[in-house]
C-alpha cells in the first residue's frame, strides 16, 4: 500500500511539473482525433474492441477522449478512473476493450440512437454526456469515465460514481482510488501499480 500511495504520488507530481507537456500531448490526441470521423470512435452507443497491446488501447482511449469531448461541446467536468474486481474479461487478443456513452437533459438518461450521425447530434444537444471505457488486461480491468456538462449546469447527484459495471453479463464491482486518471488506470494495467 505504501508503494502505491508513493508511485501514485510521484505521477502527480510528474503531471504537475509537466504541465506543459500533458498540454503538448492533450493537443497531440486532439489532433489526431479531427483525422477520423466520430463513427471510426464511436459506431454505437456501445462497442467491444480488442488490442494487441496496452499502448494501443491507451492511444485509443485518450484519442477517442478527444473525438468525444469535441463532438460533446462541453467541458469535462469529472471522470475519476476505478479498479474493477471480478473475473478476468478474455477476448480475441491480450487487451480487451468496451466502452458505452450515455446522454441526459433536465427530464433524465436520453435514449440514444444505434447510428453514428444520429448518436453524434444527440450527444451534442443534451446537456450531458458520457462515455466510459472498461479495459481488461491479464486479469485486471479498470473503468474510465469522462463526463461532460453544459455551462451553467450542474449534476445532482454530486460526486455519485458507478458502483460497478456489467460486461459480458458479468458485473464488477468498482473501487475509485483517489486521484485515479486515464495514466494511473493504465499503470495499474501494467501492474506498475497496485
Amino acid at each position: 500500500m505504501k508503494n502505491t500511495v508513493a508511485a501514485i504520488a510521484g505521477m502527480l507530481l510528474i503531471a504537475a511539473l509537466g504541465g506543459c507537456a500533458t498540454a503538448g500531448r492533450g493537443r497531440h490526441y486532439a489532433a489526431l482525433a479531427k483525422e477520423y470521423p466520430f463513427d471510426y470512435f464511436f459506431p454505437a452507443p456501445g462497442v467491444s474492441r480488442d488490442f494487441d497491446t496496452l499502448d494501443e488501447a491507451y492511444e485509443y482511449v485518450k484519442t477517442a477522449q478527444a473525438k468525444f469531448e469535441a463532438v460533446a461541446a462541453k467541458p469535462q467536468v469529472k471522470g475519476l478512473a476505478a479498479k474493477l474486481s471480478g473475473p478476468a474479461a478474455a477476448g480475441d487478443r491480450p487487451v480487451t476493450l468496451n466502452y458505452f456513452v450515455s446522454a441526459s437533459n433536465e427530464r433524465g438518461v436520453v435514449e440514444l440512437p444505434d447510428g453514428a450521425q444520429s448518436l453524434e447530434a444527440a450527444l451534442r444537444n443534451e446537456v450531458s454526456a458520457l462515455v466510459v471505457f472498461l479495459v481488461f488486461y491479464e486479469g485486471r480491468g479498470v473503468s474510465i469515465p469522462s463526463y461532460h456538462l453544459r455551462d451553467h449546469y450542474r449534476y445532482l447527484e454530486g460526486n455519485a460514481h458507478f458502483p460497478s459495471f456489467t460486461f459480458n453479463g458479468i458485473e464488477y464491482a468498482a473501487e475509485y482510488p483517489v486521484n485515479w486518471n486515464t495514466e494511473i488506470a493504465f499503470s495499474y494495467l501494467r501492474r506498475e501499480i497496485d
